[in-house]
């Protein structure tokens, strides 16, 4: 089993290049997005998959599909109003912080997949022959 050093040493750079970006103030569509989002769906994940399913048609008439990226959207939203009406802090810098955290979880999980599949790969595997003798 890698140690969890191991496991986060990919995850260094994709940190370095999202940590300038965590406190960056909300921008544009993002700006209204927050609120907005989070009126439409609150924290509720049921209420925000079905707010995204009532969307599928919709995105689909436009050209686009991202279901699990509206969904997750929408859940980042509203984590973040809650949090940041319970800390006092900005939307941007909660929206930050969710972003380093989720950077992080996905650069750990990535690194788990490819030792995994390293893993794998090094395991002897039977041959067709050694295969059939066996049944």
């Amino acid at each position: 089993m890698p140690s969890l050093r191991a496991l986060l040493k990919p995850a260094d750079p994709s940190l370095l290049v999202v940590l300038p970006l965590a406190g960056l103030a909300l921008q544009s569509a993002e700006r209204l997005g927050v609120y907005l989002n989070a009126a439409a769906t609150g924290t509720n994940p049921f209420r925000a998959a079905r707010h995204t399913w009532r969307l599928v048609g919709t995105h689909l008439d436009q050209g686009t599909f991202a279901p699990l990226g509206r969904f997750a959207e929408y859940l980042t939203h509203g984590v973040a109003l809650e949090a940041d009406e319970s800390l006092s802090l900005a939307p941007h810098a909660v929206l930050g912080a969710v972003r380093l955290a989720l950077v992080a979880v996905t650069a750990v999980l990535a690194a788990a997949l490819a030792v995994a599949r390293d893993r794998d790969l090094t395991v002897r595997k039977p041959t067709w022959p050694e295969l059939a003798s066996m049944a």
